[in-house]
């Protein structure tokens, strides 16, 4: 039963909707052993059939424990859609619609055409355009003059063909995304000269930005991903204040659950492009700005994945201490939260973020938590050969030389069974290949030069430049050639890397 959406459904529920499915339950009649197992579920955690014979002492109820949980499940849905139904929009249309065949149903033709056109100008006002669609179809369907008619039908083709176009948008942005979802996904330039083609020429050929706010989010959006993908980082965080600023112009889009998520996935966006250009005010403000959102714990969770990225990017180690242990003491809830691969991408950052603090062996239990876990699924995750690496390295550190020789070895067995392998992957093919019969500090180094030699002109590459973003490489190999701090040489390069950007 743990797993059941009843379960689910209670354990989603936050407090004022708690305390208003608790007061509805008092209320319904013969619902006491209903309220009960609606409580006992609520607080109790695991949760089975069993369990639940033994705390409700009622032979009938347990008997007919199916249809019961049935029951409540519907219960609380009917409960939950009259607490959110002046929250929202799309649930007042709804039930407007539905009055209108009430009062249809009652003969009262011109209440109904009134509540219809309260829905209608509703749905326009937040672009729900199939809702609007629905409400035309229902105005239609009464008797009208010729002139009423015609312009039912007008409005009725545009709107129909506005939804074509939105839906073609919207069938883009998700293929797109398709590419930025898989966590670590490292693109060729042919994977880039395809996007651009599939995606870039076909939104401008189609002129996609007119006036909707639906489209203009959708344009900006595949821009901005297009653009991050691409390494244009200007560019990428240019649409993603187009984004932003869409919200500020229209701020009771808000009002729509789907589009404050999307608000809040603008968010998140802004904090990595901001990030790679050193707007460290901007990740201030964001974070602030997302505090104050009532947003769901599994957006709350990929949001904290963003930030603790965007110190990633910036070098700022010690300033992700505090959010890194904030994590580190909530595992379960992150984990609940985030589905395999952001799960990956979250285990990922607090391992490099511990790294930079100089956590070696808090590092190493975050990789071994994706390489040795299969339910992360990280074999479906780009970043997997770089999380094998990262290993290596934290051996290293942790003067693990007893297993190093055997886990250089299997690396290399690992990287070797890989299709298409990068040129960076074939460096450090060669660099552990080198170095695992080497046992001389100075040859070791020697090797460690050459073969950071080799990556800095490989960084020129556009298409290998995002594996280095991951986890930086040739700073760790200064750190080692130089006896310098990783956290030192990183912070210098990312300041570096701003004033080419402020000139």
């Amino acid at each position: 039963m743990e797993n059941s959406n009843l379960v689910k459904l209670i354990k989603a529920l936050k407090k004022n909707e708690k305390r208003y499915i608790f007061l509805q339950l008092s209320k319904h009649k013969g619902g006491t052993n209903l309220l009960k197992l609606y409580t006992f579920i609520n607080d109790t955690d695991p949760i089975n059939d069993e369990i639940i014979a033994k705390k409700i002492p009622n032979k009938k109820f347990i008997s007919q424990l199916k249809i019961n949980k049935h029951n409540l499940y519907y219960l609380i849905l009917d409960s939950l859609h009259s607490f959110h139904l002046r929250g929202s929009v799309y649930g007042r249309i709804l039930n407007m619609l539905h009055q209108a065949e009430i009062l249809s149903a009652k003969g009262l033709s011109i209440a109904r055409k009134d509540i219809l056109e309260k829905a209608g100008k509703l749905a326009d006002e937040y672009e729900l355009s199939e809702l609007k669609l629905e409400v035309l179809r229902l105005q239609n369907l009464e008797p009208n003059d010729i002139s009423v008619s015609t312009s039912l039908h007008n409005e009725t083709k545009k709107l129909s063909e506005r939804i074509q176009e939105e839906n073609k948008i919207k069938y883009l942005n998700n293929k797109i995304s398709l590419y930025q979802r898989k966590v670590g996904q490292r693109l060729t330039g042919t994977q880039l000269k395809y996007l651009e083609k599939q995606m870039l020429n076909t939104i401008n050929a189609q002129n996609f930005r007119g006036d909707t706010f639906f489209n203009q989010f959708f344009y900006f959006r595949i821009l901005s991903l297009y653009h991050s993908m691409a390494g244009r980082v200007h560019e990428a965080y240019e649409n993603d204040m187009r984004l932003l600023n869409l919200f500020k112009q229209s701020p009771n889009m808000l009002e729509l659950q789907i589009w404050k998520d999307r608000y809040l996935s603008s968010l998140s966006r802004v904090i990595t492009s901001s990030s790679l250009l050193g707007k460290n005010e901007v990740l201030a403000n964001i974070s602030e700005e997302i505090k104050k959102l009532d947003i769901s714990d599994k957006r709350k969770a990929f949001a904290d994945i963003n930030i603790l990225d965007a110190y990633m990017q910036m070098g700022e180690f010690e300033k992700s201490n505090e959010l890194v242990s904030q994590v580190e003491n909530n595992t379960d809830f992150y984990h609940k939260s985030l589905g395999p691969a952001n799960r990956t991408a979250l285990y990922f950052n607090l391992s490099v973020l511990n790294f930079g603090l100089e956590n070696y062996s808090r590092s190493l239990n975050w990789v071994n938590a994706i390489i040795n876990n299969p339910d992360n699924h990280a074999k479906d995750v780009g970043i997997i050969n770089i999380i094998r690496i990262l290993r290596l390295i934290l051996y290293y550190e942790l003067n693990y030389h007893d297993i190093l020789e055997y886990e250089l070895r299997s690396t290399y067995r690992f990287l070797s069974k890989q299709k298409n392998l990068y040129k960076f992957d074939q460096l450090v093919l060669q660099f552990i290949r080198r170095n695992v019969s080497l046992y001389n500090r100075e040859k070791i180094k020697r090797v460690m030069e050459q073969t950071r030699n080799s990556l800095v002109k490989l960084s020129k590459v556009k298409t290998e430049q995002q594996t280095l973003s991951y986890f930086d490489f040739i700073s760790w190999l200064d750190s080692k050639i130089e006896n310098r701090r990783f956290t030192d040489i990183v912070k210098e390069k990312v300041k570096e890397r701003l004033s080419k950007y402020a000139a």
